[in-house]
């Protein structure tokens, strides 16, 4: 089902609609100027559309005091329009906008495992977990399925700071390449981690740092290459 989004008049007043889907998912309410039941001016909202022109559901992020670079997510999908591509559209909108900006892309999941997933999907990672020996010792992908806490999801976006790039070593023992799959070296933390062309058609990031990001591309021939990517710091003098 195609969708499109609408970019809402500023300051948006939420819908009867909306508002009923807040209190069915107990979204978070920070964007609500609660005295006049609209929200703040400085929050972007896109309403999303059908081609019949019904309302499918809301997208809108706001920005963190003192951190000019940040914005918080939110989508909402109305449950009728769930699952149809409606929330990956906004998303996708998200960090188009995000890579022009070169803003980190944030998000709060409280809705369940399968909206947990589906980030963990387009890229985004775990940050902030609780700490415990408990927890401390499941992966990442266990952690979101047992936690019964809200989790936190991040997505970096280094559209304005220089990145280093190198193919895979293959004298390197840690590292190899075989067909359309790769074995990659983190230059973060040294974990060594896998790629594919299947599931990371838009690369891979380290699931331990979430410092550096992979790729395998397929070339003709039945040839393929990979590589990895990671932001260049910029230290001042006297840090």
């Amino acid at each position: 089902m195609p969708f499109h989004l609408v970019t809402m008049a500023n300051p948006f007043t939420p819908t009867e609609r909306l508002k009923a889907h807040f209190r069915a998912y107990a979204l978070e309410h920070a964007a609500l100027d609660m005295g006049e039941n609209r929200w703040r001016e400085e929050v972007e909202v896109w309403r999303i559309d059908n081609e019949a022109e019904e309302e499918c559901g809301y997208a809108w992020w706001l920005g963190r005091a003192g951190e000019p670079r940040v914005q918080d997510i939110s989508i909402a999908v109305f449950d009728q329009f769930a699952r149809l591509g409606a929330g990956s559209l906004a998303l996708n909108m998200f960090e188009e906008q995000a890579l022009r900006r070169g803003q980190v892309n944030s998000n709060q999941a409280e809705t369940g495992l399968r909206v947990r997933i589906w980030l963990a999907r387009h890229g985004f990672h775990l940050f902030d977990r609780e700490r415990s020996p408990f927890w401390d010792r499941l992966s990442d992908a266990e952690y979101m399925e047992r936690s019964a806490r809200p989790v936190y999801f991040r997505k970096w976006f280094f559209a304005d700071t220089p990145t280093m790039r190198r193919p895979i070593n293959p004298q390197d023992h840690c590292e190899e390449l075989h067909r359309n799959s790769a074995a990659v070296k983190c230059p973060m933390c040294m974990r060594v981690y896998s790629v594919n062309t299947t599931d990371d058609q838009e690369g891979r990031i380290c699931p331990r740092c979430h410092g550096s990001k992979a790729f395998v591309r397929a070339l003709p021939e039945a040839r393929s290459e990979a590589w990895v990517e990671w932001p260049i710091r910029r230290v001042r003098a006297g840090d």
